[in-house]
């Protein structure tokens, strides 16, 4: 997986999985996605096998929010956003859909 911030393959990956493990241990942490850097944690006590599943959480929701956001761009709205980065607008959407996709599957989302 490439990591579009950084242009470095796993990036996004190693710290989405460094957070999903703070946060299966009861810490708050930020995602690690592009999708918002809000602190999250769970909104149940955590067990031993959340890690793998929250990593999981996190990088489904990541590529939901991505493709929800990137609808309608078209092939020139695409280059330009890798060119230039996220318009605010699209940068919202995707936070938008990113927590509403953490929500429903156990995580709050923000200042505790």
């Amino acid at each position: 997986m490439r990591d579009a911030t950084s242009g470095r393959r796993g990036t996004a990956v190693v710290t989405a999985g460094y957070a999903a493990c703070m946060i299966s241990a009861g810490y708050e942490a930020p995602p690690g996605v592009r999708s918002t850097s809000q602190s999250v944690r769970l909104a149940r006590t955590p067990t031993a096998n959340d890690p793998i599943g929250i990593l999981i959480d996190f990088l489904e929701c990541d590529r939901e929010a991505q493709r929800e956001a990137e609808r309608g761009l078209g092939t020139v709205g695409k280059a330009i956003r890798d060119y230039i980065g996220w318009s605010l607008a699209n940068a919202d959407k995707r936070r938008q859909f990113f927590v509403g996709c953490l929500k429903p599957r156990g995580y709050d989302i923000g200042k505790s």
